[in-house]
């Protein structure tokens, strides 16, 4: 078992602003897509960002690839990096906009972080 003060440091290290930055996820994978092929409860790995939930809440929407496919309304990679999502909240949609910017570890081994 690990001492209180080595999982404190361990932490500290792993969630760090030294550790962590804002990525473009097509700079940090260029021969990626927003979907490569179709998606899969399989595609989800769980980082260290606490997210748990949204991923268990993705694996469950995978198992209907089409359903996933149809939250985003940009379904294709474009220059500005922007792209729109659907999401229903009490029945009515709602459009997000997010960007291409993610949370990763700066160390470009370990990935994103929250995914």
């Amino acid at each position: 078992m690990l001492s209180s003060s080595v999982a404190k440091s361990t932490f500290d290290n792993l969630f760090s602003t030294e550790a962590i930055e804002f990525a473009d996820w097509r700079n940090r994978y260029p021969d990626s897509d927003i979907f490569d092929g179709e998606p899969s409860y399989h595609d989800i790995v769980q980082g260290g960002g606490e997210t748990c939930y949204i991923m268990a809440a993705l694996g469950a929407v995978a198992e209907h690839p089409e359903m996933l496919k149809s939250i985003f309304l940009t379904n294709t990679d474009n220059a500005a990096g922007i792209y729109a999502l659907r999401f229903f909240i009490r029945g009515k949609p709602w459009v997000v906009a997010i960007d291409a910017q993610m949370v990763a570890y700066k160390d470009t081994l370990k990935g994103l972080y929250f995914a």
